[in-house]
């Protein structure tokens, strides 16, 4: 009797002892996304993480925290039994945020005391600019895209261009001419006429060979507007002019 006794004790030890080294477990499909390139335009986009409990005991998250403000999560918050799946949506804004992004999600659970970590990555492509948007200057009635030529380091034996876009506003033809260019600057037009609301490319050629001097240059070029001028109405020309052969040693 004794001998049974001592059996079935050292039995429910030995249950008693296993019972507590159960332990939850999760099983990601997978832990990264990417969304490749969405338009900020189409707004908010969406995925579902799932995930199996694969412990011994139910599987609980107590909580997910975004590495921003324009991911939310929405998670299972019921304990999810052995061999049952749960699912994490997440979402993301594009609102405002353009380019390249890539944010984390940490997913606290009673399986570890370190989170697991969730990716979402994508690129997206800003909303359309308005006219205004992109000829943002106003001089008078002509709008124009911006008021700088900046070509930066460039080589003497070589043709730079660069082009600023600029749109008539008023409600009549207005003349934009450009009489004093410097020496290496070039204009196809250099007076132009503009009906209303038309909006034209104007198209810089820099040739370096033409300047009087290398090394840093800065130079202005005036802007008339239906024969008026000011302080205003000029476009700054940057470069850093270098030798041909210099770039060769």
């Amino acid at each position: 009797m004794k001998k049974a006794l001592s059996t079935l004790l050292f039995a429910s030890l030995v249950i008693n002892c296993f019972s507590q080294f159960k332990t939850p477990a999760i099983s990601f499909k997978d832990t990264t996304h990417d969304f490749s390139t969405i338009n900020e335009v189409d707004g908010k986009v969406s995925h579902t993480f799932t995930f199996e409990s694969t412990g011994d005991v139910p599987l609980l998250i107590y909580d997910i925290k975004s590495s921003c403000f324009c991911s939310v999560s929405h998670f299972d918050k019921d304990p999810i039994q052995k061999g049952k799946e749960g699912k994490i949506i997440v979402t993301y804004d594009p609102d405002g945020n353009n380019g390249h992004f890539r944010k984390s999600l940490k997913v606290y659970t009673n399986t570890q005391s370190e989170p697991y970590i969730l990716y979402i990555k994508g690129n997206v492509n800003p909303l359309p600019k308005t006219i205004s948007e992109q000829h943002s200057i106003v001089l008078g009635k002509l709008r124009i895209e911006r008021l700088e030529l900046n070509f930066k380091t460039i080589t003497s034996g070589k043709v730079y261009r660069q082009t600023i876009s600029v749109i008539n506003t008023a409600d009549s033809d207005i003349s934009i001419s450009f009489p004093e260019l410097p020496s290496y600057i070039s204009l196809q037009d250099s007076t132009q006429i503009l009906a209303p609301n038309q909006k034209r490319d104007l198209t810089f050629y820099c040739r370096p060979a033409n300047a009087e001097k290398t090394g840093s240059v800065n130079d202005v070029i005036p802007i008339i507007i239906d024969g008026k001028t000011n302080d205003r109405y000029q476009i700054k020309v940057m470069a850093d002019i270098i030798e041909e052969s210099s770039t060769k040693e």
